[in-house]
């Protein structure tokens, strides 16, 4: 017995197949041939692909080293800004490449320095820009970092500079839950947490350093009083070289120990972000919780 197909032209993954006038005769194994078929297609295809779509771009490197994070500094505002298009990242550190800074750029004030930040796996390598240079090229990576600044969200300073690999624990305390989220919690607790495991660090720790910030930032030089406002929170972080952050709220207001000033940022953003924060504790093993019966 013999099947004729008549010539007809079938199309897989883009590839026309031509089949003409093919004489299969009893006995021939039907699901070899048509398996045959699908991965010539396969091959076929797959030669037509371009090969630079395959290529993985290289992470890019500064001082020979490959870079992790690249920011922008504000410092008046006290944020960073992440840069992470790959083109933008090329220009700063090609604009970086032998940047020495000149003596006279070695000063105390930073009140309208902008700057960047590069990170190569545990380094880092800040770099302050005053604002009133004469320096040809200091000037060039002064308006470089203004539109970096510009063109990517703010993080907060402080969070992006630490290094989690010197945390030694984080404390905090505060409410969280209904009232307190930014998820769908129907009990409010009271929660008190000291986190020292290494997971749980690195997680607190990437989520600061992804809090966005709007708005005005604050900078005072005295304490604040800022009294117990609803939905009060705070939060300690503890570095190996004894220096410690403080945070309270409900919005976000931090200080350190080796540091004279206070800063707050107050937007709205914050709050919600304060929110997620308490959300995050109340989900790590680590923590207390009290269920709040009388709210």
């Amino acid at each position: 017995m013999t099947k004729r197909f008549e010539r007809r032209t079938i199309r897989k993954g883009g590839t026309l197949l031509l089949i003409s006038k093919i004489q299969l005769r009893k006995g021939f194994p039907m699901k070899k041939f048509f398996l045959f078929l699908a991965l010539c297609a396969c091959m076929l295809t797959g030669l037509l692909l371009c090969p630079a779509a395959l290529e993985t771009k290289e992470a890019p490197l500064y001082r020979d080293k490959p870079v992790t994070a690249l920011y922008s500094l504000d410092y008046p505002a006290r944020t960073y800004q992440q840069i992470t298009g790959q083109q933008d990242m090329e220009r700063v550190l090609k604009a970086l490449e032998n940047y020495q800074p000149p003596v006279s750029h070695k000063t105390k004030d930073l009140s309208e320095c902008l700057g960047f930040l590069v990170f190569t796996g545990e380094e880092k390598y800040p770099l302050y820009l005053p604002h009133n240079s004469s320096d040809r090229q200091t000037k060039e990576l002064f308006a470089l970092s203004k539109e970096m600044n510009a063109a990517y969200p703010r993080h907060i300073q402080w969070f992006v500079y630490m290094s989690p690999e010197n945390i030694e624990s984080i404390q905090f305390g505060g409410f969280a839950g209904k009232g307190y989220t930014n998820k769908d919690y129907q009990k409010t607790y009271r929660i008190d947490a000291r986190i020292t495991e290494r997971e749980s660090i690195e997680a607190v720790s990437d989520f600061l350093k992804g809090m966005v910030v709007t708005g005005d930032t604050k900078v005072f030089y005295e304490p604040m009083n800022p009294g117990t406002p609803a939905g009060l929170y705070f939060l300690k972080i503890y570095f190996k070289n004894d220096i410690v952050y403080s945070c309270f709220g409900p919005f976000l207001d931090i200080s350190s120990s080796d540091m004279k000033e206070e800063i707050f940022y107050s937007e709205e953003e914050s709050l919600n972000q304060t929110d997620s924060l308490r959300d995050l504790f109340l989900e790590l093993p680590e923590t207390k919780t009290e269920e709040m019966t009388d709210w």
